[in-house]
């Protein structure tokens, strides 16, 4: 009987040890394997199961580690004494015991690659994919007197296979591609990866990638060190206008004034697809629509913190025709229903049933109507002798 306590390390990966096999009486025992200095952790035993079988099929180092989780009760049977006791069996189910060790072997083999490939960075497990279907096709490019050392395998049959491996997605795989080809790991021919705007990967029959099957894992593994997969990711997830606006809901005419203005520039500078969905968490859509500044008039947008009386004076002594070509160009519901509200009556009426009658209007001669309503607030807000230029913020530009 051998007693251990919790954190205690029974068997070590790499080393000899005590060539037996352990019934574990009590506790409980995690068996765990190393590979690319990541910890594997192939799973946990309990009372009545038993580990070290692969000391009878082989005199190699332990492959791996058995670490006490509990205070455990082992009851150590010597090798030896189980390989007298296997003697005396019959020659069928000596081989039957052995095949079903080497084959638990094998699994736990293939276990830890896959975790392995699970736990690294997505570059480098596709390298080291890429690096087994390289090695697969050497033959068949041996047959054809291709160069061997450059791999030219299909895109498509790539990208499945990688999925197949690690479980992403087929738009995930093939964004992962573009980084590998940007980082010069691979060779992207007949074209490039491209994505549909429903989140699958569009590839050509035609479509190939090569690669050095030798040095590509070599290769993955400095930029993994040196985290050029993380940063290029973040390049990759810069958001562009279009994106940004599907995601808001706000127009770009707005958004281009909102970063003009540096109101949102410095919030989300980088414009990262993850940094705007967490605004628009935290914060709302309005974060994108409504103006920070509101102490400066520089768009129509500005009205909604404008006084109402000093709104009714502007608003009032503006041709309808012409209110309407601005109504029809504002998207903010808030800032229509405030400008209505500081109308007359007749006059919101005979606005309402120009826009009703329009087929959109003018945006250039919308802009214009805006420029003067725009200086009649502010010279309204002017304190009496004072010049436009002092009564208005600088600008930061």
């Amino acid at each position: 009987m051998k007693k251990v306590s919790p954190g205690e390390v029974i068997l070590s990966e790499g080393y000899m040890g005590l060539p037996a096999i352990f019934v574990i009486k009590d506790g409980q025992v995690e068996i765990s394997i190393t590979r690319d200095d990541i910890r594997i952790v192939l799973g946990t035993l309990g009372k009545g199961q038993f580990f070290g079988e692969d000391v009878l099929v082989s005199s190699e180092p332990r492959r791996y580690t058995a670490r006490a989780l509990s205070y455990c009760e082992l009851q150590v049977v010597e090798a030896a004494a189980v390989k007298v006791a296997m003697e005396g069996i019959p020659s069928f189910l000596r081989h039957m015991l052995r095949s079903l060790i080497q084959a638990a072997m094998k699994k736990d083999e293939q276990l830890a690659g896959h975790e392995n490939i699970q736990r690294q960075s997505d570059i480098l497990s596709c390298a080291h994919i890429l690096a087994l279907m390289g090695a697969a096709d050497a033959p068949a490019r041996a047959a054809r007197r291709e160069r061997e050392g450059e791999p030219n395998l299909p895109v498509a049959d790539v990208i499945r296979r990688i999925r197949d491996v690690t479980g992403h997605s087929r738009r995930h795989v093939a964004a992962t591609l573009k980084r590998m080809a940007m980082l010069n790991l691979i060779s992207l021919n007949n074209g490039s990866v491209s994505l549909d705007a429903n989140a699958d990967g569009v590839v050509s029959a035609a479509q190939t990638l090569s690669f050095h099957p030798t040095a590509i894992v070599t290769r993955a593994q400095e930029l993994a060190k040196h985290n050029f997969d993380g940063r290029l990711q973040g390049e990759l997830e810069l958001i562009g206008l279009d994106d940004l606006e599907t995601l808001t809901g706000v127009e770009r005419n707005q958004l281009l004034k909102k970063l003009a203005a540096a109101e949102i520039a410095e919030d989300v500078f980088n414009f990262s697809r993850t940094e705007v969905l967490r605004f628009i968490s935290e914060k709302g859509r309005d974060y994108f629509a409504k103006r920070q500044n509101r102490g400066q008039l520089e768009s129509v947008d500005d009205l909604l913190y404008v006084d109402k009386r000093i709104l009714f004076d502007v608003l009032n002594g503006v041709d309808e025709f012409d209110l309407a070509k601005l109504f029809q160009q504002i998207s903010d519901k808030e800032l229509l229903t405030k400008l209505y509200g500081c109308l007359s009556k007749s006059k919101r009426e005979e606005i309402e049933k120009i826009v009703a009658q329009s087929d959109g209007g003018d945006p250039y001669e919308a802009e214009q109507v805006e420029q003067t309503v725009l200086e009649a607030v502010k010279a309204l807000r002017r304190p009496p002798g004072a010049s436009a230029q002092a009564a208005e913020p600088a600008s930061p530009y």
